[in-house]
């Protein structure tokens, strides 16, 4: 008995190029995401770096704190999150604890 060949046609080259680049798209997204994390953390941290934006970002971040401590269904989830904050060295809190701290209040 002869073994059955299946000849595949070849795949275009065109198709292949598209479904790489396809992935390359999808890549890149996800790569400019973490930059812009990355860049907006370092300037949140180093105002020297961009002070207007530095600015743009105190002030978003206060409305952002005003608007989660006017909500219950946020004070509610804060009040929990709360008593299971862990402390730093010298009982120092965190930044981020202590902004949930004073949202509690």
């Amino acid at each position: 008995m002869e073994p059955q060949v299946i000849f595949q046609t070849p795949i275009p080259r065109e198709d292949l190029y598209a479904a790489r680049s396809h992935r390359a798209r999808r890549l890149a997204g996800w790569v400019k995401l973490a930059l812009c994390a990355c860049v907006l953390t370092a300037i949140w941290q180093e105002k020297a770096l961009a002070p207007p934006v530095h600015d743009k970002m105190q002030d978003v971040a206060a409305l952002a704190a005003s608007a989660l401590g006017s909500s219950q269904t946020v004070q509610s989830y804060l009040s929990m999150a709360t008593t299971t904050l862990t402390t730093m060295n010298d009982g120092e809190t965190d930044p981020v604890s202590k902004l949930v701290l004073k949202l509690r209040q």
